[in-house]
């Protein structure tokens, strides 16, 4: 086995050692544990555990606002996938369908967790941790079936 010394890569400095320290004591210190699991995405879409998500402690049991996408049955336009907000009850669709009206009211909102939702499938998204969130035993249930537009 390859020593570290002898490595291709250069030995960390005793400096750059602290900052990486400094940096997760501050991480740590800045965030709860999560409640739920969480898997973050990074850079090149690989999923991976993320350590927190700050906003699960916020997810509410909500009501539905339709039985399908709200504002595309409101202007006739298709969708592909629904998703309900956890914080007020909004459907929207999701973004591989034209409208993307489910990202377009947590802009308006800020409301921050979706759960994937014709049916419940047992996940969230947190829009602002960009974290999938394990809803498993937490969906919100469905009150008669939801018409596909696609």
């Amino acid at each position: 086995m390859e020593s570290i010394r002898s490595s291709k890569w250069p030995p960390l400095s005793t400096r750059c050692v602290g900052a990486i320290a400094v940096s997760w004591v501050r991480l740590r210190a800045d965030h709860a544990p999560p409640a739920r699991s969480s898997i973050a995405a990074d850079q090149a879409g690989r999923r991976r555990v993320a350590p927190v998500c700050r906003h699960v402690a916020g997810i509410q049991r909500v009501t539905p606002s339709a039985r399908g996408c709200e504002d595309c049955l409101r202007i006739g336009s298709a969708w592909f996938h629904l998703r309900v907000c956890r914080t007020c009850g909004h459907v929207g669709c999701c973004d591989q369908s034209p409208m993307r009206h489910a990202t377009a009211h947590f802009h308006a909102t800020e409301h921050p967790i979706i759960e994937g939702y014709d049916p419940p499938e047992g996940w969230g998204w947190c829009y602002v941790d960009a974290v999938m969130i394990d809803l498993e035993g937490d969906t919100t249930p469905q009150d008669g079936p939801i018409p596909r537009y696609y």
